[in-house]
């Protein structure tokens, strides 16, 4: 079996698909989960091959797979998910840092699931984000960045899950029923109103998932990182032709924060065994100073990006002073 198709049966054996539920199943035909979609006709095979420029080393080359960048191709949507989670933390994690420094020492960042009440289960996707829009002003959180899910899921029992391990769905596939029940996976930053309060001011519900205060433990970067990549791997993705939206909004000073300075440098990339340069070779068309460079092989630089970021004043209302 050649290398493209060893790489592709890789894709397709370990991307997180949930293969119970129908493909067909949007909701108003403008949203899907992740990889849902139709494979693209170059996803999956082979773009570029890293190894050593040491014929003796023992670096493994590395086959790096063409891709579309797409949130519904269940080849390339892990990369996508990955990319929107990098997007997502660093500005969560750089605005509470500054928030920290030049707000309230105190800030910490929570993860909640807030809950609509079922009779809007059914509303426009506008009209749903407007009214959690409004009603998330009332947990009091400085800053929100959060990602709608559309579909929560029913087992034998009818009991309601959030979400269902790839195992059962492989050995239970007709066993689970996917059911509208719009959410929010939403990471906060300040003190929260009490839940039980919150919903008797909205009848909206909300549940943490992770808290500083309530846990007892530093949050990490990377529980930030893994709490995201987790939401937006079965997030509602936009499949809409004529419009699109974003996985994941901001409110707040989420949405006040803001790339100031960026400097990029490329920096070569060395082997872990060795030390000595890795190589790139190219397996596709791509053009360089009018030429195609398929087949040619180059040293490997990475991309190396440093963002200074800024929280923007606060927009003052129509009228005051």
């Amino acid at each position: 079996m050649g290398e493209e198709s060893l790489i592709q049966q890789s894709f397709n054996e370990n991307n997180v698909l949930y293969p119970a539920i129908p493909t067909n199943h949007f909701w108003d035909n403008q949203f899907s989960l992740p990889g849902e979609g139709i494979v693209g006709e170059d996803c999956g095979k082979t773009k570029m091959i890293i190894s050593c420029s040491n014929d003796s080393c023992e670096f493994p080359r590395e086959l790096i797979p063409h891709d579309c960048k797409s949130p519904t191709c269940p080849i390339c949507w892990p990369r996508w998910c990955k990319r929107a989670t990098n997007r997502a933390t660093e500005k969560i994690w750089e605005t509470l840092e500054l928030a920290k420094k030049g707000i309230d020492k105190g800030f910490s960042v929570s993860g909640v699931v807030v809950s609509c009440p079922e009779s809007m289960s059914e509303m426009a996707y506008d009209d749903l984000q407007d009214q959690f829009r409004k009603t998330s002003k009332k947990l009091k959180a400085v800053g929100i960045a959060a990602t709608l899910h559309l579909w929560r899921y029913r087992n034998d029992n009818g009991e309601m899950l959030e979400a269902i391990p790839w195992k059962e769905y492989e050995s239970h596939p007709t066993a689970f029923v996917r059911v509208r029940s719009p959410h929010w996976h939403c990471w906060t930053m300040g003190r929260l109103i009490d839940s039980d309060m919150f919903f008797e001011k909205t009848g909206w519900i909300y549940k943490k998932f992770f808290s500083e205060s309530t846990n007892s433990f530093q949050l990490a970067r990377n529980d930030i990182w893994n709490s995201v990549y987790y939401a937006l791997s079965h997030t509602a993705v936009s499949i809409s032709s004529t419009r699109k939206r974003h996985a994941m909004r901001y409110y707040g000073l989420f949405w006040r924060s803001k790339v100031v300075e960026e400097v990029i440098e490329w920096e070569e990339v060395k082997c872990p065994f060795c030390n000595e340069s890795l190589h790139v070779t190219y397996l596709y068309d791509k053009m360089a100073l009018g030429e195609s460079m398929n087949g040619l092989t180059e040293v490997l630089y990475r991309r190396v990006v440093t963002r200074i970021w800024s929280i923007r004043p606060k927009r003052l209302h129509s009228g005051a002073r």
